[in-house]
């Protein structure tokens, strides 16, 4: 069984960025610096790693286009949700349009089709046939 995940609150900007100066001021090395500090010597080590990234000396994503990233997959995200939820209504609308359609053309009963109970005079003054 696993312990359950208790996330940290991200430390704030400022206390980020004196941690930087201080890495980069002093001639100890980062894990007695994190020490110091009460943080991880990974999390000291990504905020260098993403520090040289925003100053452009280092390849990969700033934290701006990180941002940017997540809003988007975010927006992705939803917008999926929304189309899977407009074609299964499509999808629901044709088949009640199709049973109605049959229900009029006296293929089958009007009472019940599909388990389901029909008026015809409903469904068809809902899709403006009346």
């Amino acid at each position: 069984m696993s312990r359950p995940h208790h996330p940290q609150k991200p430390y704030p900007e400022e206390f980020k960025r004196e941690a930087l100066e201080l890495v980069r001021s002093s001639d100890r090395p980062l894990a007695q610096i994190a020490r110091e500090l009460g943080v991880s010597t990974e999390s000291l080590r990504l905020w260098r790693k993403q520090a040289e990234i925003d100053a452009g000396e280092r390849e990969g994503l700033s934290s701006e286009e990180r941002e940017e990233l997540r809003r988007l997959r975010h927006d992705n995200r939803i917008l999926t949700q929304e189309r899977d939820l407009l074609v299964k209504a499509a999808v629901l609308s044709n088949r009640q349009r199709n049973a109605a359609s049959r229900v009029s053309a006296g293929v089958l009963k009007p009472s019940v089709c599909r388990g389901r109970v029909l008026s015809l005079r409903a469904i068809s003054s809902s899709w403006g046939w009346v």
